[in-house]
């Protein structure tokens, strides 16, 4: 979970993986914040590579065995609509070439499988987003646009953060593509998170 600090202030972001984590990165630095907590990526030359997880995707039991949430000025998450996530992460694994290529339908039945055998599987990429939720954490929804998440931040830390809607990071080239979802692997999404999709219709206001 990154850690940005400035002038005293600290703020911790609870990263759920696929939800913007590269763009808050880029509005924190571009405003004079310092990361910590972020392994940054080259694990496999170092001795993070034998951790479960890079340090920036701890969930929230990990995360509070380690760090005592009420220490920060502001704790905040980001969720996304699960489906979005899904794709966007069979985007990326795909246009990478990090894993066999398959069809998207395939691909979320061997990641599920996956999951129940390794809950980290893919860095936990693929774990539930209720599983990464702190309490009293300011919890906004990706698609009521960031600049929502950032002004609620700036209230809180007295302080404008800077923020260009239109500077969104890694973006997949392939996010215009559609991906064919079949009826069966849309219920099995719809199982497998239902909760997150409760919690995401509650962090869209509706």
């Amino acid at each position: 979970m990154p850690i940005y600090k400035k002038n005293g202030k600290a703020v911790l972001f609870v990263h759920i993986p696929k939800s913007a984590g590269t763009t808050v990165d880029h509005i924190f630095l571009s405003n004079g914040w310092q990361v910590t907590f972020q392994d940054g990526g080259g694990r496999a030359d170092t001795i993070l590579r034998h951790l479960k997880c890079s340090f920036q995707h701890f969930h929230a039991t990990l995360l509070t065995q380690m760090i005592n949430p009420n220490s920060f000025d502001a704790v905040f998450t980001i969720l996304r609509d699960p489906i979005s996530r899904l794709q966007s992460e069979y985007r990326w694994r795909m246009e990478h070439g990090s894993g066999p290529q398959m069809e998207f339908n395939a691909w979320v039945t061997r990641m599920f499988r996956a999951y129940y055998r390794n809950r980290f599987v893919l860095d936990n990429h693929i774990r539930p987003q209720r599983q990464f939720i702190l309490p009293g954490a300011q919890i906004t929804a990706l698609e009521n646009g960031l600049e929502h998440t950032i002004s609620g931040l700036s209230a809180r830390l007295g302080e404008q953060l800077q923020y260009d809607p239109n500077s969104r990071r890694n973006t997949s080239k392939r996010g215009a593509a559609e991906i064919s979802t079949s009826a069966m692997t849309a219920w099995l999404i719809r199982r497998f998170y239902a909760r997150d999709f409760a919690l995401h219709r509650r962090a869209l206001g509706r």
